[in-house]
């Protein structure tokens, strides 16, 4: 399946879209669903039901946003396809019919193996503190380097000597980088903050 291009209205969530351009006139539902911040561009991941069969599979959409009139370039595969990209949720994951198709248990496995990982690594946020493993993807950055974590949505960090940098595989490279313990010094401000913030919750409460 190759690429499509349209325009797309804003403020239609993913769902609601993809049901629309995918399913028009086949009896589908879309029971979990979840975008990623892919290598390149955003990746949509759902579990869709086959509402005369009880199957249900993983839909994987590869999303390309851009400027003009046809706004919005897609790719959609299912998990038979074998796709890339494999970080589909666990709450996805459960939701999925057992299959016998190779393609699909391979990228189901991967899928897991990954969400777990994920679970068992330390969460990065505003402060915190990497070390890169690898070069790839990190704009030319060395391995070994230390960044601190800015805005971790936006995947900006900064260098030791203040320039700002933006690591378009963060997220998608979660073997390329270690994060280092926190100082004491991050730890204390940490502990302040959600001080705070169970202060004001109490008191609202």
């Amino acid at each position: 399946m190759g690429w499509t291009g349209m325009h797309r209205e804003r403020g239609l969530s993913n769902r609601d879209f993809f049901t629309r351009e995918l399913f028009p006139t086949t009896p589908r539902t879309i029971l979990e669903d979840h975008t990623a911040q892919g290598a390149d561009g955003k990746v949509y991941y759902a579990a869709v039901r086959d509402d005369d069969t009880g199957e249900v599979w993983a839909l994987v959409v590869l999303m390309h946003w851009g400027r003009g009139h046809f706004n919005l370039h897609y790719k959609e595969m299912d998990d038979t396809c074998g796709p890339a990209e494999r970080e589909c949720p666990q709450s996805i994951l459960e939701r999925l019919t057992p299959t016998e198709n190779t393609y699909a248990l391979d990228w189901r496995a991967d899928c897991w193996a990954n969400a777990q990982k994920a679970a068992q690594r330390p969460k990065v946020r505003k402060g915190s503190r990497i070390k890169l493993s690898t070069p790839a993807f990190w704009n030319g950055l060395g391995a070994g380097e230390v960044l601190v974590a800015e805005d971790v949505r936006r995947n900006v960090f900064r260098r030791v000597g203040g320039q700002r940098v933006k690591l378009q595989g963060f997220r998608t490279t979660p073997d390329g980088y270690e994060v280092l313990p926190e100082t004491q010094q991050q730890l204390e401000r940490r502990m302040d903050r959600e001080r705070a913030l169970a202060k004001v919750d109490y008191e609202e409460d």
